[in-house]
């Protein structure tokens, strides 16, 4: 019991601890989206949603990678149907950060997002 306990209370440390990032503030300059249904067996059909996002940030540039797959049928939308895709706005403010190959963000919902880093170019 007190393992469960220390582990929950080591869980809420580490998310209160992630929610105190040094966010930078960026611009969304271009977005670029595609949307490819793919039907397996009769009860299960996948829709695979890919977006390319540019940030326009104040020391770089970057190009970020978001891509979710939605599931329908009977038992695959409860299991598959973990992470959804973003919502971003074109030309719009977005808060991020950057750890390593990750950019963190937070999109016009407020939910926080994670993207892959395809290319980062420093600004001049």
């Amino acid at each position: 019991m007190r393992t469960v306990l220390g582990i929950l209370a080591l869980s809420c440390m580490t998310s209160a601890v992630a929610k105190d990032r040094n966010w930078q503030t960026g611009k969304i300059a271009d977005l670029e989206t595609d949307q490819q249904p793919t039907t397996g067996k009769p009860l299960n059909h996948v829709t695979v949603r890919e977006a390319e996002v540019r940030i326009l940030g104040k020391d770089y540039e970057y190009l970020a990678y978001d891509g979710t797959s939605a599931q329908t049928g009977l038992l695959t939308r409860t299991l598959g149907n973990r992470k959804h895709g973003c919502r971003f706005i074109v030309n719009d403010e977005v808060k991020y950060i950057q750890d390593k190959q990750k950019l963190y963000m937070l999109d016009a919902d407020g939910k926080e997002c994670k993207l892959d880093i395809l290319r980062q170019e420093r600004l001049k």
